[in-house]
């Protein structure tokens, strides 16, 4: 691919790759941003190497789980945008360490990363909820319920200045958590319930979803109700195992359709060059009777005016 729109590839396979991504297409977002990443270092297009960076981290962050790897992709990511005087893509950086630092059990590490996330992100609405629900569930994690309602409290002021279901769904839950911790298990059992509700409505069946079925079989279980506990236990390993089983077979299906598509493309570029071999073998045997029709226009006329010099020689021996 050459010509004007060149500069435009790393960003086109960064959009194509969180298309496939939305649409659990993983594999195929994977190589979309790597793709993409190699095209932008050979380019040295700066900006779009830190966005791609951040694709990735986010790919071993929420789906491959593998928070090593999101971290490496984020320290590439940070060093260009340091170099390069990339600022505003510093609070997108900061918000994905605090993600995979908490996973990571690394608590202070994640704290940190959030807070220079919340300064980073000035008045972005989105940003600053994000970093705040992240400093939340490390404050969640640390089990300091006092500051984690504080910072739950503060967020709740953002939640109508930005339109995301998701968003809301996760302050809940961490809201959730807060009264769980707090001991007050039975207003925590109606707002788990009716948070419940609106992830089925929504059809949100990710991790979000396995936090909240693990904190409804906490707050039976705390409450003294062991049978419904362990009922509940049992669906919920079910529905995981269903889960992770659904995103394999998605997932090789998704390799299966690759190769068949790969397969294709192999296919039809086979018969564009037998189609371009016949057509250089036709433009050969025209090249060829051209060649062999101009050799003999030549002996033609070479022959003819040989038996003309011989007609005229026999002639002139009859004169003398």
């Amino acid at each position: 691919i050459q010509g004007p729109y060149y500069t435009h590839l790393p960003d086109s396979y960064r959009r194509l790759g969180k298309i496939y991504m939305d649409q659990k297409k993983y594999y195929t977002a994977v190589q979309h941003f790597q793709d993409g990443l190699q095209v932008a270092e050979q380019q040295q297009q700066y900006l779009d190497q830190v966005k791609l960076n951040i694709q990735l981290a986010d790919y071993h962050n929420d789906v491959a789980k593998n928070y090593g790897e999101a971290i490496a992709a984020l320290k590439q990511a940070e060093d260009l945008a340091e170099r390069h005087a990339l600022p505003n893509t510093l609070a997108d950086i900061y918000l994905r360490y605090g993600i995979s630092y908490l996973h990571q059990q690394h608590y202070r590490q994640a704290l940190h990363y959030a807070i220079k996330a919340k300064t980073a992100s000035g008045t972005h609405a989105d940003y600053l909820l994000k970093a705040m629900l992240t400093e939340g569930k490390v404050y969640d994690k640390l089990q300091d319920s006092q500051r984690l309602l504080k910072t739950l409290d503060e967020s709740r002021l953002l939640l109508d200045s930005v339109d995301d279901q998701r968003l809301r769904a996760d302050h809940e839950l961490l809201y959730v958590k807060a009264l769980y911790d707090a001991g007050d298990y039975h207003q925590a059992w109606s707002a788990v319930n009716t948070l419940q509700r609106q992830l089925d409505q929504l059809g949100i069946a990710d991790d979000l979803y396995d936090d909240l079925r693990a904190l409804m079989i906490k707050i039976v279980y705390t409450s003294g109700n062991h049978l419904k506990a362990d009922s509940l236990f049992n669906a919920y390993d079910y529905a995981k195992d269903s889960l992770y089983a659904t995103r394999y077979s998605e997932q090789g299906k998704e390799i299966a359709e690759n190769y068949s598509m790969d397969k294709f493309e192999r296919q039809i570029r086979e018969q564009e060059l037998r189609i371009s071999n016949s057509s250089y073998q036709r433009y050969g045997l025209i090249a060829g009777i051209v060649v062999l029709l101009t050799i003999l226009g030549i002996l033609y006329f070479h022959f003819r005016e040989k038996d003309q010099l011989a007609h005229r020689v026999a002639i002139k021996n009859a004169e003398i």
